[in-house]
């Protein structure tokens, strides 16, 4: 049976209050970039949630089900694409071309509108006519049998305003959190020990 999802914070609730505010907060809160109070256990540490319908000590529970899970300490905890992300976006631009897809990249998206389709007065014997998506651009009109959204969510609660008002709201109350990235560089000279780390929180 699936265990019932909960809070991040619920669930280190049990440890104390200190512990959510100085330990889970800013460690699983700041990796993911959210509160602990409104951010699903389930999608950012399932052992914890599984930890906790364990029963009996969590702390307990959660080492048990990290010693148990098969590790090997010479493995990267992260890894990337040599020589850096950026390839992985050219091989996909390289392939869309090469299959003829069109791509617009500095082409700005206006709203969406949605158009056509078979009604409910067409006749039985009709060819049936699939919806058919248009999007404004500065450039013309765009029509598409199908539209993909990758953008942030005020900007998608934009795009649908005119085509499905629940599905624009919905959007629109999407919650971000700010995030900056901060580089230090520092000589080797600057540790007293060899580094045995994956980062600084």
């Amino acid at each position: 049976a699936a265990v019932p999802d909960q809070a991040v914070a619920a669930v280190t609730a049990r440890l104390g209050a200190e512990v959510t505010a100085r330990l889970a907060d800013p460690l699983i809160g700041g990796i993911h970039a959210g509160d602990t109070r409104h951010m699903s256990a389930a999608a950012v540490f399932p052992a914890l949630l599984a930890a906790a319908h364990d029963g009996g000590s969590l702390m307990r529970a959660l080492r048990a089900r990290t010693e148990a899970a098969p590790a090997r300490r010479d493995a990267p905890v992260f890894l990337t694409v040599r020589p850096g992300l950026e390839r992985l976006t050219e091989t996909l631009v390289g392939e869309l071309r090469g299959r003829g897809v069109d791509l617009r990249p500095a082409t700005a998206a206006g709203p969406l509108s949605l158009h056509g389709g078979a009604g409910h007065g067409a006749r039985a014997d009709s060819p049936r006519r699939s919806p058919v998506w248009t999007v404004s651009t500065p450039h013309g009109v765009i029509e598409a049998d199908g539209v993909v959204l990758a953008t942030p969510a005020p900007v998608a609660a934009e795009l649908l305003r005119g085509v499905d008002a629940a599905a624009s709201a919905l959007f629109a109350r999407v919650a971000y959190a700010a995030v900056a990235v901060v580089t230090v560089c520092v000589g080797p000279d600057g540790f007293s020990r060899p580094l045995d780390g994956t980062g600084f929180l």
